[in-house]
């Protein structure tokens, strides 16, 4: 069996005991003053991209904390490479792993000494039993962000409530970001949402030290600024503080800041990404148009109802969109731009930026503008095309998939039932047009190699390859398209477009015409996808006259294309 059951039942236990205290917890939860100050309780969580079960332990976190409101509050680290985390700040999240001997992901601290261990063994009655506990420290925490979302000033006032007379006690201020969304998954186990994940130390891991022993009612004020480096999101910045006895480890109490992010302009949109394709996981481009998927948050202090935009492929001429719609005061929206047609390269830019929000100048246009890069999509291949594809020992897992543009599945197949058996289709698929081919595994292990040498590819007429792969997670998607035709006309019906018509001169010459657009070319491919023929067609012309060598008979490719690059219909002629 997989060694996805070993855990199965310490999982069960986890969620088990989450949902056993939510009454206890609200009838706690909702108290409003103590007679002493409320201990908050501190849990440090050690986690990693490609670790399978920290995506489910994160989640259950997120709920206990959700659950338990503001009497807990957590930091978390990444433990190694290829964490993007972990590479953002190794010095300090190694400092914290040494400090408390935590080796491995899925780990878990509770309050320094409370709990540390194996996160698949925690059990929040261990919250409930330490949050009973008189804090040892007062705390007030808070931190300002700058007007400009480049650097953050932390204030932190602590008091003694207690005579420590032995350990050296420190005071740490952690500066996290609370929510770090991805538009694809950073590692292996399919995670995109990153929650209190530590950005910096203030003024580092060590902290500041108090005097020994510490007297009760000592107090102090710690100030510190810090200049952002791989933050994502300003106003996702948040503040946790605490004091700690290095000797023991015991944390004597902790306090959050919340993130308040206040906007600087009335009028701020800041462009986080875009995926040229429409698709975050599919960077390719299938044929002469582009639909942008556009990520944006708004930092304005007004709700945007309409936004332009500038659209610019490979140096041509811009082009423009505009959307109109809602959204609110530092909310993360995604656009879907309308089709933006390009004459593609192997390797092309996309360049976008925003003006004009709610018809006023954008104040801040440092973060207006993205540069994409992105290839296109592997073309030329000659039909029928076919699928080799290899199983592991777990067939169940696998699906398949070719869909159109348009996301209509035009074939597919699996789960399967043989172990480690091969399956050969072949199927026909419409020239001119893109497609996506999409394989899965419900397991998210791949093909390869643990369990089974599987592997798949996909093949045209040629043997030539379109696509190949075996090791992966859960999915992969490889767009392409079918640029070379059969000989005998089968596809004639399906590549027509009824407004073009050509008629038959004599001698080799035809007259191509057409309706309700206005084409800038006209290009004439052969059978082999090479391009014949090419003409420059005047502005408002409705027909063209072209001359081929009518023998011997050939099948070729009309296409007529816009002024800036995209394909505007397309029929086929023979010529016996």
């Amino acid at each position: 069996m997989k060694s996805r059951t070993v855990y199965s039942g310490r999982l069960f236990y986890f969620w088990s005991v989450l949902r056993s205290i939510v009454t206890v917890c609200f009838l706690l939860c909702s108290v409003s003053h103590y007679a002493q100050v409320q201990r908050v309780v501190l849990l440090e969580q050690f986690t990693h991209v490609n670790c399978e079960l920290c995506e489910d332990y994160n989640r259950a976190f997120e709920a206990i904390k959700t659950n338990f409101g503001d009497t807990i509050i957590d930091i978390r680290y990444a433990t190694s490479s290829p964490d993007p985390f972990y590479l953002q700040n190794t010095t300090e999240q190694d400092e914290r792993m040494n400090y408390y001997g935590v080796g491995l992901p899925a780990h878990t601290i509770l309050d320094g000494s409370f709990y540390n261990g194996n996160t698949a063994q925690f059990s929040t009655s261990l919250v409930d039993d330490r949050k009973t506990s008189a804090p040892k420290f007062d705390i007030q925490l808070s931190h300002q962000v700058s007007p400009n979302y480049d650097s953050v000033h932390v204030e932190m006032i602590f008091q003694s409530k207690h005579f420590i007379a032995n350990g050296q006690v420190s005071a740490r201020i952690a500066v996290v970001e609370r929510e770090v969304q991805f538009d694809f998954p950073p590692g292996t186990n399919g995670e995109t949402r990153f929650f209190n994940m530590l950005r910096k130390f203030l003024p580092d891991a060590l902290g500041v030290q108090l005097p020994t022993p510490v007297q009760n009612g000592y107090a102090d004020t710690l100030h510190f600024s810090w200049g952002f480096e791989n933050v994502v999101c300003p106003s996702e910045i948040g503040v946790v503080g605490f004091v700690q006895n290095d000797a023991i480890k015991g944390v004597y109490q902790a306090a959050w800041s919340e993130p308040d992010l206040q906007p600087t302009y009335s009028h701020d949109i800041e462009l986080i990404s875009v995926a040229a394709s429409g698709d975050f996981l599919t960077p390719e481009v299938c044929g002469y148009n582009l639909s942008p998927l556009v990520k944006l948050k708004n930092m304005g202090s007004t709700i945007l109802t309409n936004l332009d935009f500038g659209i610019q492929v490979n140096n041509e001429p811009t082009q423009y969109r505009q959307w109109q719609g809602t959204d609110s005061i530092f909310h993360v929206a995604f656009i879907d731009l309308s089709e933006v047609s390009f004459e593609p390269t192997a390797q092309n830019q996309l360049k976008i930026w925003s003006e004009s929000p709610n018809n006023s100048l954008d104040q801040n246009p440092r973060n207006d503008t993205l540069v994409e890069q992105f290839p296109r999509a592997t073309s030329g291949f000659v039909a029928p095309i076919t699928l080799e594809l290899q199983l592991d020992s777990f067939p169940d897992e696998t699906t398949w998939s070719i869909k159109t543009d348009l996301g209509e599945v035009v074939h597919s197949g699996g789960p399967y039932q043989v172990l480690e058996g091969m399956v050969t289709e072949s199927f026909t698929l419409s020239p001119n047009l893109c497609f996506h081919f999409e394989i899965s595994d419900t397991y998210g292990d791949g093909l390869c190699c643990e369990w089974g040498a599987g592997s798949y590819r996909l093949v045209d007429a040629n043997n030539m390859i379109i696509v190949e792969g075996d090791s992966f997670r859960w999915q992969e998607i490889h767009p392409f398209s079918l640029d070379i035709w059969p000989v005998g006309g089968q596809y004639l019906d399906e590549t027509t477009d009824p407004r073009i018509a050509v008629s038959a001169l004599g001698n080799g010459e035809y007259l191509v015409s057409w309706k309700n657009f206005n084409p800038a070319h006209l290009y004439i491919y052969n059978i082999a996808g090479v391009l014949s023929q090419k003409a420059d067609i005047a502005d408002g012309a409705k027909s063209e006259l072209i001359e081929l060598n009518a023998n011997p008979a050939a099948l070729y490719l009309i296409q007529l294309v816009g002024n800036e690059g995209g394909k505007l219909g397309s029929t086929l002629l023979k010529t016996w």
